[in-house]
């Protein structure tokens, strides 16, 4: 090989993995402000009080937003906070009330998740009427253990 094709491909290499480096580099920055916009945007849930105790719906309201600031951004947006109709539930649980988007808000219910520490979930049956929220959040008797 002569000195001039050496040259040439040396820049030639040097060109592309330069290239690599920029498509990789945006691609880790793209999902950089994808999952900061994600962290930002409220979710809209409900809690129930699903096990009977006096005011646990809206204690466990309150928690959160202790835990999460009230005049920061929360991470969540809160309807009424209301009883389920019988006490049965031992374990919380998550109730996705409304289809996500995975391709809009991918990661609403692992963040919800992870930020409640409630790990059950479930999808809600009835869709006749769609809520003005997208999670509810019944607690139940393990309460104590969520709410640390």
């Amino acid at each position: 090989m002569t000195l001039r094709l050496k040259i040439i491909s040396g820049i030639i290499a040097f060109v592309l993995l330069t290239i690599v480096l920029i498509v990789v580099t945006n691609i880790y920055l793209n999902d950089s402000r994808q999952i900061k916009e994600i962290d930002d945007r409220e979710l809209a849930v409900k809690v129930l009080n699903g096990c009977g105790v006096p005011g646990l719906a809206r204690d466990y309201e309150s928690y959160l937003k202790e835990k999460f600031g009230v005049y920061e951004n929360t991470f969540f947006k809160f309807s009424e906070p209301s009883n389920t109709r019988k006490y049965i539930y031992n374990k919380s649980i998550i109730v996705v009330s409304q289809e996500i988007d995975r391709t809009v808000s991918p990661n609403n219910l692992e963040l919800l998740i992870e930020r409640t520490g409630i790990e059950s979930w479930t999808y809600a049956i009835d869709k006749v009427e769609l809520p003005d929220y997208q999670f509810l959040i019944i607690i139940g008797r393990d309460f104590q253990n969520i709410m640390k």
